[in-house]
């Protein structure tokens, strides 16, 4: 397999399928397939980076052609050159970890293949001066003393202050009391006024003193919801009646331009049918569309009539679907 062709493939599923590098090399072994078997190799690519089954998933690439892929795609966006000078550095690469190399002496050989100077390796860090050396002997140093405490200096007190002299106690003075005004004469109370006699509540003559009579509730009135049925429901019912109606004309047809007995007696029983059939369909019809409820009850009939026949069957149950399926 093309190397330089699988790395093409693998930095244009990186631009338009993925970043991933597992999914991008699947689109590069999808799309090399695809070139092999003369088929569209982007659509490949995006199917493989879409689905991660199939053509690229089956059967993958191997390991060298993988590197080198990566490589290129490394040189790519590190050294920015051409595509010529992107590939001598990615077989730069994979030849420096083929002898042994590790992932900083391939760089720099494709750094070196691509037209660049390997990157310098970092100046080592200069010594730590040593300390300076103790001396093996250092004389004591003598403890301070404290410093002496003061003694008391005289004069520096506070002056004696003699005692006050003695004071006697005040003479008792007995507690004066407040004086109470004197209690006045005694009043009488206010004359008592006499009870109002018992008034009854308001209201006229020859009424209960409680008010109106009880207040019955006034009956429940039941609302009728007009039947609501889809539209589609009611196209398929009118179709199926006409088409019996049809079948009614057709066999009356029969029945009038034949002498047969057997087959006059077969157009008779069709033409029952079809007029079972379009009877309550016309019925339910007007119904429906003047939603009514009764309208539903005939549609019904007219559908059961229909399910009688196989024919009659591909309009008779899909308008029992729609009448009950969407009821309200």
């Amino acid at each position: 397999m093309n190397e330089r062709e699988y790395a093409d493939w693998y930095v244009w599923a990186k631009r338009n399928v993925s970043a991933t590098s597992e999914i991008c090399h699947a689109a590069a072994q999808a799309a090399m397939e695809a070139v092999a078997k003369g088929e569209d190799p982007q659509a490949a690519a995006r199917r493989a980076g879409q689905a991660r089954q199939g053509a690229g998933w089956t059967s993958t690439a191997s390991s060298d052609l993988k590197s080198y892929a990566e490589w290129f795609d490394w040189a790519r966006t590190q050294l920015g050159g051409s595509p010529d000078d992107n590939h001598k550095a990615a077989a730069a690469a994979l030849d420096s970890l083929r002898h042994g190399g590790d992932a900083a002496a391939a760089a720099d050989a494709a750094r070196l293949a691509g037209g660049q100077t390997p990157a310098a390796a970092p100046a080592p860090p200069a010594p730590i001066p040593p300390p300076p050396p103790t001396p093996s002997y250092a004389p004591p140093v003598p403890a301070a003393s404290p410093p002496p405490t003061p003694g008391p200096v005289p004069g520096s007190g506070p002056m004696y202050q003699p005692p006050s002299p003695y004071q006697p106690p005040s003479p008792y003075q007995p507690p004066t009391r407040p004086a109470y005004p004197p209690p006045s004469p005694f009043q009488s109370p206010p004359p008592s006024q006499p009870p109002t006699p018992y008034q009854p509540p308001g209201g006229p003559p020859g009424q209960p003193p409680y008010g109106g009579g009880y207040a019955y509730p006034t009956p429940y009135q039941a609302s009728v919801q007009p039947t609501s049925v889809p539209v589609w429901a009611t196209v398929v019912l009118i179709v199926g009646a006409v088409i019996y109606a049809l079948f009614g004309v057709l066999y009356l047809i029969v029945y009038v331009t034949n002498s047969d007995p057997d087959i006059r007696l077969g157009s008779v029983v069709f033409m029952i049918v079809a007029a079972l059939v379009t009877a309550p369909s016309v019925v339910g019809i007007v119904g429906i569309l003047s939603s009514a409820v009764w309208g539903r009850i005939f549609a019904t009939i007219a559908s059961i009539v229909m399910c009688l026949t196989l024919v009659g069957c591909i309009f008779g149950i899909p308008v029992l679907v729609g009448l009950y399926a969407r009821r309200n």
